[in-house]
């Protein structure tokens, strides 16, 4: 299996990390991953920044264009807008990629845009890392909106402007069609998903963030403390998050007013805070507390921070599932946060650290203090790391995602084999337009069978294209193309490439097809081949006579067929791929079909279902190109031979054709079309050729009494009619 991570970035905030470590995860566990990314450390096994310096800065570029879409929003709550607008070049290099399944993460950043994400034609794994998803351009919200829908009366009372977030939840709407498999890594947010309007349908399952336990681990507290110049002495407190006090959601000033409080109210004497993802601010507030300001860390400091700390706070007022959290309590530090979002995942109340009331900083205050209280012999640190390992464990992780991955790939096979075409029917059609409506019509009476109808128009100078356009605009079973070049043998092999079915069946435009033939399904799929007799009719439909299959053909070997030539039209016979990958393509040069098909099915097939019963109505009219079966007018018969002396020519040079057949196969058979191209011919010159004596009469009959051909052919049909069937 080959697993294809989207993200913008891996090493870019929290969401972009999570995606980096279920990747590292999956390459444990010998999944064949790759992390693909707008933004890359360059640092990570298999992780793939496909974009070049030139598309990079061309990107930039047209971020900076949409700038002001995105400040058409006037707000007073300063949280993250995205719009996801701009067309991608990854969604070309995914389709084409060889990707069991595609796994999208945080997508923003014009990443991906709304449309683009509908566009994925591999199975899709959505791990959500906020709220984005089923919003409107927020990332986090606090209305409502996105439970009941954005309507145009219920914007929040904080925004003005431009409607910027409806309006991206409208784009979601139209384009999200198809529903994805979601996954959060925290009951929260899959609780949000079942809740939202736009995808409380949507398949969605918890599998939290994993960490490597093996680099996240308890350090000694004294050496931690000194490697980062902090003081040894005193507890520290520590906070942390990209842009920490400028992020409101965040909750830092939660955390001062809740520290003031201790300090204040004598709860701790000596406190000390520990800031890691920010600087050191020009102008600091004058707290009660002393400050350390740790700045960016890479994952070693960060690691010291976490192992030198005494409690780990995570005042949030809104959250999924925090990485500080988990790698805090990882390296057995103890965290406190507010019993909301995916904290409450994360932490066990009194066992890893403390559940505050959501909001409510004395009851968090005092969550502090009991840390800072009850770690008798590390007891919390101890409790902290084994809850880490057994919830947040990779390989346990790794399996989740592969069981998630294995459903989904199941799930889109089963419902594409549900929707799978059983039946292509391939319709090279000129000039039809008094008949191609019959065609259509008698095979749309069938609704069960899954089928297609590929029409190829060969140049038609009529309104042959137009009426099958008009079809196709009301049934989307029915396909309509321009041949790609000039000729009946082009647009059938140009009707197979477009085919997906597994019968194909070759069918005239100026011909009808009984639904009954779908009542053979059941044996179609289970033959190589298939054919089955047909009525000759007048231009109306009307029956002249029944056409029934040369028993010839069906029961006598590949040579004696080679030999003579044995054939019936294309239209009655129809034949699996497998068949079909012989069949084409079709040389080009090739005068017309039937021969060519029914020689290859013969050669090809140890059995073929026989259908006795006429389904189908071969018309007889003066446009037809060998102007019909029962035409033996002396311009019909020279015509017909001339092209049955190309198409011998050409099959002689076709190792398709020519494999296993004895040498000077087509000698006989030759000189008898030869015979019948002639202009002129006479009894001597009949009666002095190598043929049997019953092709002799047969040349005789149809150049000397074509009258009396026509109607001997005829009575045949009615004596096989009567006897043989």
């Amino acid at each position: 299996m080959k697993v294809i991570h989207l993200a913008y970035s891996d090493y870019i905030g929290g969401a972009s990390i999570a995606a980096k470590r279920i990747h590292l995860s999956l390459l444990k566990k010998n999944i064949n991953s790759e992390l693909w990314v707008d933004e890359s450390s360059k640092k990570i096994s298999k992780s793939y920044e496909l974009n070049s310096q030139l598309e990079k800065i061309a990107k930039k570029i047209r971020i900076f264009l949409i700038l002001p879409l995105l400040k058409s929003i006037k707000t007073d709550v300063p949280i993250h807008h995205s719009i996801s607008i701009l067309q991608s070049k990854w969604i070309d290099k995914i389709n084409n990629s060889n990707a069991d399944i595609v796994n999208l993460h945080w997508i923003q950043r014009e990443t991906l845009s709304i449309k683009d994400i509908s566009k994925i034609k591999k199975p899709i794994i959505w791990t959500l890392h906020d709220m984005w998803a089923f919003c409107g351009a927020e990332h986090y919200t606090n209305d409502n909106r996105w439970q009941v829908g954005y309507r145009s009366n219920n914007k929040p009372s904080y925004e003005s402007g431009f409607d910027l977030n409806r309006w991206t939840w409208e784009r979601k709407k139209k384009h999200w069609k198809n529903k994805f498999q979601i996954v959060t890594p925290s009951k929260w947010l899959t609780s949000c998903v079942s809740k939202s309007v736009l995808m409380k349908d949507w398949p969605a399952s918890v599998i939290p963030n994993p960490i490597d336990s093996d680099f996240w681990k308890p350090m000694d507290k004294y050496i931690a403390k000194k490697r980062l110049n902090l003081p040894t002495d005193v507890p520290l407190i520590l906070f942390g998050a990209v842009g920490g006090s400028k992020d409101p959601r965040k909750g830092y000033n939660l955390l001062i007013s809740t520290l003031n409080y201790i300090r204040s109210n004598n709860q701790s004497k000596k406190i000390e805070l520990v800031v890691f993802g920010q600087k050191k601010p020009i102008f600091l507030a004058d707290y009660k507390f002393p400050i350390h300001f740790l700045g960016h860390l890479n994952d070693k400091d960060l690691r010291d921070a976490y192992n030198a700390a005494d409690v780990m706070v995570v005042p949030s007022k809104q959250d999924n599932l925090p990485n500080t959290a988990v790698e805090a309590q990882i390296c057995g530090t103890p965290v406190v946060s507010f019993d909301i979002g995916g904290l409450v995942d994360i932490i066990k109340h009194k066992k890893t650290g403390y559940l505050a009331k959501a909001f409510n900083t004395k009851d968090f205050a005092k969550g502090i203090s009991w840390v800072l209280e009850n770690n008798t012999e590390n007891k919390l640190n101890d409790q902290s790391r084994q809850h880490a390992i057994n919830n947040f464990n990779e390989t346990k992780i790794a399996e989740n995602y592969l069981n998630i991955y294995k459903k989904k790939i199941k799930l889109e096979n089963e419902y594409k084999a549900s929707k799978k075409i059983q039946i292509s029917f391939i319709m090279p059609a000129y000039n039809s337009e008094i008949y191609i409506e019959d065609s259509i019509k008698e095979l749309q009476k069938e609704n069960e069978i899954r089928w297609e109808l590929i029409i190829i128009d060969d140049f038609s100078k009529d309104k042959t294209y137009e009426i099958a356009k008009n079809f196709q605009k009301k049934d989307k079973r029915i396909r309509v193309y321009k041949n790609l070049k000039k000729g009946k043998v082009a647009g059938t092999n140009y009707g197979y490439k477009l085919s997906s079915g597994e019968v194909i069946k070759c069918i005239d435009s100026d011909d009808v097809l009984h639904k009954d033939y779908f009542k053979y399904f059941n044996q179609l799929i289970s033959h190589d081949a298939h054919c089955h007799n047909a009525f000759i009719t007048k231009n109306d439909l009307n029956i002249i006579t029944k056409y029934s299959i040369n028993p010839r053909l069906l029961s006598n070997d590949y040579n004696i067929v080679a030999s003579e030539l044995l054939s019936f039209p294309k239209w009655a016979w129809s034949f699996n791929r497998k068949i079909a990958s012989n069949i084409f393509p079709m040389p080009e040069n090739l005068p017309f079909e039937d021969i060519w098909i029914n020689l290859i099915i013969k050669k090809n097939c140890k059995e073929i279902f026989y259908i006795k019963k006429p389904i189908y109505m071969y018309r007889q009219h003066n446009s037809q190109t060998f102007g019909g079966i029962l035409n033996f007018d002396r311009e019909k018969v020279i015509f017909r031979a001339k092209r049955m002396l190309s198409l011998i020519k050409v099959i002689k040079l076709e190792p398709r054709i020519q494999d296993n057949l004895e040498k000077d196969i087509f000698e006989k058979i030759e000189n008898y079309w030869r015979l019948m191209s002639f202009e002129e011919l006479s009894y001597v010159d009949i009666f002095k050729a190598k043929q049997k004596f019953v092709e002799k009469l047969k040349i005789i009959l149809i150049k000397r009494n074509p009258t009396l051909s026509k109607y001997a052919i005829y009575l045949k049909w009615k004596f096989d009619g009567l006897f043989k069937n």
